[in-house]
């Protein structure tokens, strides 16, 4: 049987295995401990005939920025009873196989055993290693790629201010989409992305490019970001705005305007950001940061000296939304990031100050979905064999209040938008992913339906109204 031992002398894992006497009066006995890092293992002192034994071991932590865990086997097979064996294996923080067995039988008995030990290692190696800059590297751009919006925050503050039994009044956060997009362009870096920010309920129209370029900081154990600005960003963001960022790259290598410079930028399929030219971008002197990982809190932490730092051209203000969060516009800005969440705000330091918001913006990493819509264009009233329809073949909007016009047969809008959104009632304090079918005019729900936040396909059919969507199958964390 395996009982847990209660004693605390190796301060970590132990646990014991016994067998009554055996026949011909031998006994065996054998235990399986862990504790501190350095030790961990199976000895098994005695065998009887034919006895078979296995172990396995997860390891404990030892630091606090991350965690391995070390799986042993051991079987021992005894063809005869008075043979004694030992088998020992131990795994070292440090080490990533280690292993080692020893085998006595007494002289006048001759024994044939077979011992088998296997140590191996999960996650990347023994019990605890220290996390590697290159697997912080990985995992702090995996999180960070991707679009974001802060739309339950606004939809849950709107609602608080609209309370008049509401006695807390919070300062309410401008609707913000940002989009941290990886590039590439060799002549900037390894590491690039592109940073844009839109209005909450238009990322299709991004209002400021930021460029951001990451390098692992050994001295410091940080992932470095460099921010910078483009020197031409008005006319990459007027590519970006008209679906061409190509003709944005040749106007500015010749210093054209986009629409002049469509035409060379046509046809060549090449990445138009691959050719960025490191005296293409403008310095931002100051606004550089060091992301650090918080195991505790299981994110990354970074702040920047201004809110300037994220947006905003030479001489022009920051984005809205982000200097209203850390006024004044030369108090730092606090970067919090999970997979699924990144926050910005004031720095802890800066959150007192006058003016500035004590609620930073929590935007939520979007997922896009893909669909189709069918309606009768006389609406609900509609008879049952009236033949006069729409129909929308292909439809795209984001998990965090995306919205799409439905239109009809002509191009013009109808009176119903559909939104996509994920939320948390106050009443059930149950997140759910709400589907949609909103008046035009007065922005009300006529009607939706709900599913896990996680779903991957929603759909509603009211019989005159019916719409389906399928969560986007590659890259869903972007439009395009």
């Amino acid at each position: 049987m395996l009982t847990p031992d209660t004693r605390r002398a190796h301060d970590g894992l132990f646990a014991a295995t016994a067998r009554p006497t055996l026949p011909h009066g031998r006994g065996a006995t054998g235990t399986v401990f862990g504790g501190k890092p350095s030790v961990a293992g199976f000895t098994l002192p005695r065998s009887p005939e034919h006895f078979i034994a296995a172990s396995a071991v997860e390891g404990v932590p030892v630091r606090e920025d991350g965690l391995r865990m070390s799986g042993r086997v051991d079987v021992v097979h005894q063809s005869r009873r008075d043979a004694e064996s030992q088998n020992m294996i131990w795994a070292d923080p440090l080490t990533r196989n280690n292993a080692s067995a020893g085998l006595r039988a007494k002289p006048r008995r001759a024994a044939r055993q077979l011992i088998l030990a296997l140590a191996g290692a999960l996650s990347a190696g023994a019990v605890q290693a220290q996390v590697t800059q290159s697997e912080h590297m990985a995992r702090l751009l995996a999180w960070l790629g991707g679009e974001w919006n802060n739309h339950e925050q606004v939809w849950q503050q709107r609602l608080v201010l609209a309370d008049p039994k509401a006695q807390a009044r919070p300062t309410l956060n401008g609707p913000v989409h940002w989009t941290f997009r990886p590039l590439r362009a060799p002549n900037i870096g390894a590491r690039v992305f592109q940073v844009l920010h839109a209005p909450g309920d238009r990322p299709e129209a991004p209002d400021d490019i930021r460029l951001v370029r990451f390098k692992a900081d050994e001295a410091s154990g940080v992932v470095r970001a460099e921010w910078f600005a483009l020197q031409d960003g008005a006319r990459w963001l007027a590519g970006l705005r008209s679906g061409t960022p190509a003709a944005a790259q040749a106007a500015s290598a010749a210093n054209q305007t986009p629409a002049a410079a469509s035409s060379s930028a046509a046809g060549a399929n090449a990445d138009p950001w691959a050719g960025l030219r490191p005296e293409q971008l403008q310095a931002l002197p100051g606004c550089s940061m060091g992301w650090r990982y918080d195991a505790a809190q299981q994110s990354y932490r970074g702040k920047l000296p201004s809110a300037g730092c994220l947006g905003g051209g030479p001489g022009a203000p920051a984005p809205a939304s982000v200097a209203a969060a850390a006024a004044p516009a030369q108090a730092g800005v606090e970067l919090v990031l999970t997979d699924s969440l990144l926050s910005i705000g004031p720095a802890a330091a800066e959150a007192g100050r006058a003016g500035a918001s004590a609620q930073p913006a929590h935007n939520r990493k979007v997922r896009y979905f893909d669909g189709w819509v069918w309606f009768k264009l006389a609406g609900p009233l509609a008879a049952a064999d009236d033949k006069a329809t729409g129909f929308m073949a292909k439809v795209r909007l984001h998990s965090e209040g995306g919205l799409v016009s439905v239109t009809l047969p002509d191009g013009s809008p109808s009176p119903y938008v559909l939104e996509l959104a994920q939320l948390t009632y106050q009443n059930t304090r149950q997140p759910i992913l709400k589907f949609a079918l909103l008046d035009r005019a007065s922005g009300k729900s006529l009607t939706y339906i709900w599913a896990n936040t996680d779903a991957t396909r929603i759909g509603m059919n009211l019989g005159w109204f019916q719409a389906g969507l399928v969560q986007k199958e590659k890259d869903p964390n972007f439009a395009q």
